[in-house]
């Protein structure tokens, strides 16, 4: 499963809110409905989108305002579905979006928040290592190779060789490298 994380600022915010407000009602509905409340379909076709299931196999998980800031959570299938997005910055040009979407599972991480404004981390790491799971962000390699050698006693000098350690059975670290894009 693939998370995606918006933050919309600029002037526009308050009316992309509403929207999202009025699509958690449950007011659009799309037959038949395979995700429940809050499905992505629902919400591309309330923003005058046309109904693709390739492009909306996913659900709105949350959304909420902090400050001038609405963040906005989605959990979709195998990759990012940013058509809702689209559509509501044609809707609301002065929206301004970033994002990061990952799937550590599948080393998939990209963001378009190159500056770090909104969300931190040059690299996605989940593992499963003495027992213990762990799924986070790291701005730099440094962080990487340093809790790296807390979980596993192992010194290494690169992000490769962190993937590289031998574990036991069932054991896993994934790390993935933020790929920045220009979308919105």
């Amino acid at each position: 499963m693939c998370r995606t994380t918006y933050a919309l600022i600029g002037l526009d915010v308050r009316l992309a809110l509403k929207v999202l407000e009025r699509h958690s009602e449950g007011t659009v509905k799309i037959w038949p409905r395979p995700y429940g409340l809050g499905y992505l379909g629902d919400l591309v076709v309330l923003l005058g989108g046309e109904f693709h299931e390739q492009e909306c196999r996913g659900i709105v998980e949350s959304f909420y305002m902090t400050g001038e800031v609405l963040y906005v959570h989605f959990l979709t299938a195998e990759k990012p579905m940013h058509k809702a997005m689209e559509l509501l910055k044609e809707r609301y040009p002065n929206l301004e979006i970033k994002y990061f979407a990952w799937d550590a599972y599948n080393h998939f991480y990209e963001s378009n928040d190159k500056c770090m404004q909104f969300f931190a981390g040059d690299y996605v790491v989940k593992s499963y290592v003495n027992g213990e799971a762990n799924e986070f962000f790291s701005v730099t390699e440094l962080e990487v190779l340093l809790w790296a050698k807390r979980i596993t006693g192992v010194e290494c000098k690169s992000v490769d060789e962190v993937e590289r350690i031998k574990l036991k059975p069932r054991e896993y670290i994934r790390i993935t490298k933020c790929q920045y894009t220009e979308l919105f």
